[in-house]
């Protein structure tokens, strides 16, 4: 709970900031042995963070709360594999900025990438609702001004999310999920 109070304070100071300045999401496929010694190592998590390879890593702007309302239809819901996805996870470590790092047993994963895969596109689409969006303070806070362009932004993210959980799933990795 403490990690929502966190975020949701750091989500109204972020709205505050220049239109440059904003909340992204990393994530990174980790294996449980590089999560054992990353939970410990402050210095090799950061480098971790800063410095994965392209396919292990997936970096998103400020799209990740757009997708993570229309994935949940709440804004800072975690429940169930979906819900999962962007805000889910185990914390640990400490705070990077919007709270700290947090992880994603490969079991979890699997469970979120089938959960997208059965997710459709269109369901997806179904759920934008600018309006709705604006009034439950979904950041960026662009939805109305953007309209359609804004949805087609969130389902090219939700393609990536996509495609990164079911390689991390194919694979047998965790992921950790960081919000800076």
């Amino acid at each position: 709970m403490r990690y929502f109070v966190s975020l949701f304070i750091a989500f109204l100071l972020a709205v505050s900031l220049s239109a440059h300045a904003g909340m992204r999401l990393t994530l990174v496929m980790v294996t449980p042995e590089q999560y054992s010694q990353l939970k410990n190592d402050e210095g090799a998590l950061e480098n971790v963070l800063n410095g994965s390879k392209p396919g292990v890593t997936l970096e998103m702007g400020k799209e990740w709360h757009g997708i993570h309302y229309l994935l949940t239809g709440d804004p800072w819901s975690a429940k169930g594999a979906l819900g999962q996805v962007i805000l889910g996870g185990t914390e640990f470590g400490p705070d990077l900025g919007y709270g700290p790092a947090r992880y994603l047993t490969r079991q979890q994963v699997v469970a979120i990438a089938a959960a997208l895969k059965h997710l459709s596109v269109e369901q997806f689409k179904s759920r934008y609702d600018p309006k709705a969006m604006m009034n439950a303070e979904i950041y960026p806070m662009i939805w109305e001004r953007e309209g359609p362009e804004g949805l087609k932004w969130l389902v090219a993210g939700l393609r990536q999310l996509s495609e990164f959980y079911s390689r991390a799933a194919g694979q047998g990795k965790g992921v950790i999920l960081v919000i800076m």
